[in-house]
């Protein structure tokens, strides 16, 4: 049986979509062959073990069209553009793959809904071929309210069955879609193979010795609360305690993040280290103490459907502290690995913080813990066996 995936969120793009899919596509290649799609992407310096087909669509020059001088029209034509050059694009990609292969050999995973999964979907069902898709928890709440609303009702409940990353955003499909077949298929994560010559020198890095180094690693973005994370590390309680911040990432809210550091004196122990390479970031995943990102919804268009990151510290061996939002809860066992804290309570998150700081055996404890879970609970093959014989 082929297994087939389709998305447009994909390697080498970074992110916990693109990190899940990529990781179920390399456990089953494992068993099947296994064929990757997607749509809008440059291959860059991915190379996986698995078939990949790119496509970029082609861009729109304006003034081909008539009436491109005038403002109302050209945004007519760029909509009709839009429109047909995705619906184009997306469904040759899956002509071209069935002229080879029969419908009846393949398993199809739509990876996650956008514009251009509708088209697949409705393709997938014209011809009478059966689909699984996979909820996010984003998604949902963005696109189940958004122009698309029926387009993408319509793809959800025509799945064989919707595959969702956490029992949070299960319940975000359960109630927003109004699909009951909803199985939980978390993120893994496998012990990183780090280089013992690993290098984190590019980073301009001077950690000191003996500092509780603290870590965040996302998408700088509001909801992730990194911000609230440098409002809790600058009162005087905290500023008592050694630490060093280090926050790795990029994102939209850099810049006021490096304005807030300097309004709060912070600058001195919070260092902005940009995106990572993967063994940079292992690497600091291993000399972090404690990771932090308070996560919460932010007005009910963007939430954290699990958060890979927790694991990927736990694995490490480093505890963390969530906010008590999405699906974070069930990747931060609260008391147990960590803490999950009120993302909207300045008061909660400066408290465990402080805990956490002041205490380094229960640091160690919590961190023993949170591997221990991660090696025993949270396993990519088994994810993928679920998925795989699911149905």
């Amino acid at each position: 049986m082929k297994q087939l995936i389709l998305t447009t969120d994909f390697k080498p793009k970074s992110g916990g979509i693109a990190e899940y899919l990529h990781r179920l596509a390399l456990e089953l290649s494992n068993d099947d062959s296994c064929h990757v799609l997607t749509y809008g992407l440059e291959q860059g310096d991915h190379d996986p073990p698995y078939d990949v087909t790119y496509l970029k669509g082609r861009d729109r020059a304006l003034g081909e069209h008539f009436g491109d001088c005038f403002a109302p029209f050209r945004a007519v034509n760029s909509f009709l553009h839009s429109w047909g050059a995705v619906r184009l694009e997306a469904t040759s990609m899956l002509e071209d793959f069935f002229a080879d292969s029969s419908a009846e050999d393949v398993r199809v995973y739509v990876g996650v809904w956008s514009e251009q999964a509708h088209f697949w979907c409705q393709w997938l069902r014209r011809r009478g071929i059966p689909y699984f898709l996979f909820a996010h928890g984003a998604e949902i709440i963005r696109e189940g309210a958004g122009p698309l609303q029926h387009q993408f009702m319509e793809d959800f409940r025509c799945a064989e069955a919707v595959f969702a990353n956490s029992q949070a955003t299960a319940g975000l499909v359960r109630d927003w879609v109004e699909v009951e077949d909803v199985p939980i298929a978390h993120p893994g994560v496998s012990e990183p193979d780090i280089s013992q010559d690993a290098e984190i020198a590019d980073l301009d890095l001077d950690l000191p010795a003996d500092a509780c180094l603290v870590l965040s690693l996302c998408r700088l973005v509001e909801r992730k609360g990194i911000a609230k994370v440098l409002r809790a590390l600058s009162s005087q309680e905290l500023r008592s305690n050694d630490f060093h911040y280090v926050i790795a990432g990029s994102g939209p809210q850099l810049s006021r993040l490096r304005e807030l550091t300097e309004e709060l004196e912070l600058t001195d122990r919070v260092d902005f280290v940009g995106f990572v390479d993967e063994q940079a970031k292992w690497k600091l995943y291993d000399l972090a103490d404690l990771f932090v990102m308070p996560n919460s919804e932010l007005g009910g268009q963007d939430w954290e459907g699990f958060g890979i990151v927790f694991l990927e510290a736990a694995i490490m061996g480093t505890p963390a502290i969530a906010g008590r939002s999405g699906g974070a809860t069930e990747a931060v066992a609260h008391g147990e690995t960590g803490y999950t804290v009120d993302p909207n309570s300045p008061t909660e998150l400066q408290q465990r913080l402080l805990e956490l700081l002041e205490h380094a055996d229960r640091r160690a404890q919590m961190g023993r813990a949170a591997r221990q879970r991660a090696k025993e609970e949270f396993r990519w093959e088994e994810t993928a066996r679920k998925v795989a014989e699911y149905g």
